[in-house]
């Protein structure tokens, strides 16, 4: 049973609203532990769950630069202002 958005939800909103360009997993990664080497699966893969549960939701935009599938999607912020996204 869902009871809203969780903590990673909050941190993961946070993290990209507060950039000033759009973020990449491994940047998102970086930024939430910068002096560890690695995360350990189960975190990654929770990330990467809630990632794709917030783009599915319209509350992330999930954007390839190229169509190469090499390059990694960025994630930015959706935000609908007087309908001009941001």
């Amino acid at each position: 049973m869902s009871r809203g958005p969780g903590y990673l939800h909050y941190y993961l909103f946070q993290t990209i609203s507060a950039a000033d360009h759009p973020l990449t997993f491994a940047e998102i990664i970086a930024i939430a532990k910068p002096h560890e080497e690695e995360y350990r699966p189960h975190m990654v893969r929770s990330m990467r769950r809630t990632l794709a549960k917030m783009v599915a939701g319209n509350v992330l935009c999930a954007e390839r630069v190229t169509k190469a599938f090499a390059k990694p999607p960025t994630y930015s912020v959706l935000v609908y202002l007087g309908g001009v996204r941001r």
